[in-house]
């Protein structure tokens, strides 16, 4: 019988993820344990594909989340380039259409400065700015 030094339940983005740190932090033989024939199967195969900043994260309520965002979007980011995988920071478009989620959108900005989105990366636009930054929109 193989005997490993750890074990990981599930092969999503999470435990894949865990797993491939793990093996560059410790000289340790890791078993990821998944149901399906593959990983990714299920949630993990079915997202966008984006690596968000926490903008739209409360910092007293989810702190500990913004956080991790944080550092896990620089992981990834360090994993990508790693391994020759192409990254690109493409941002995306939160839009309000009135006068509650424009509110909603200057909360989200004073969160992810205090979730510690780097300057820059944070934009309140107008319409006619958007269609200059994206004319599909």
């Amino acid at each position: 019988m193989t005997k490993f030094d750890v074990a990981i339940i599930g092969g999503g983005i999470l435990g894949t993820t865990i797993s491939y740190w793990i093996s560059t932090l410790y000289d340790l033989k890791i078993c990821v344990i998944e149901k399906e024939q593959d990983v990714a199967m299920h949630a993990s195969s079915r997202n966008t594909g984006v690596v968000h900043s926490p903008f739209y994260l409360n910092p007293d309520t989810k702190k500990a989340l913004a956080k991790s965002a944080i550092l896990s979007y620089e992981m990834w980011k360090k994993l990508a380039e790693a391994r020759n995988v192409i990254w690109k920071n493409t941002g995306v478009f939160e839009i309000g259409f009135d006068e509650k989620q424009h509110k909603s959108l200057e909360e989200y900005m004073k969160w992810g400065e205090r979730n510690g989105i780097p300057d820059g990366d944070l934009e309140l636009l107008e319409s006619k700015d958007i269609s200059k930054k994206e004319p599909n929109v």
